[in-house]
């Protein structure tokens, strides 16, 4: 979980709030609930 907290910049409630309504819903259902995804700080080449 570090190093997703690193590459993208946010903290570990988020990914456990994420991961957590992905396992209740489901992908379809995840993804028309309104999810934004975070685009973090990555760059095009990572």
């Amino acid at each position: 979980m570090q190093d997703i907290e690193a590459s993208l910049s946010i903290d570990d409630n988020t990914i456990r709030r994420y991961v957590k309504a992905f396992k209740e819903k489901g992908l379809k259902r995840y993804m028309q609930d309104g999810f934004v995804p975070y685009s973090g700080k990555l760059t095009e080449e990572e």
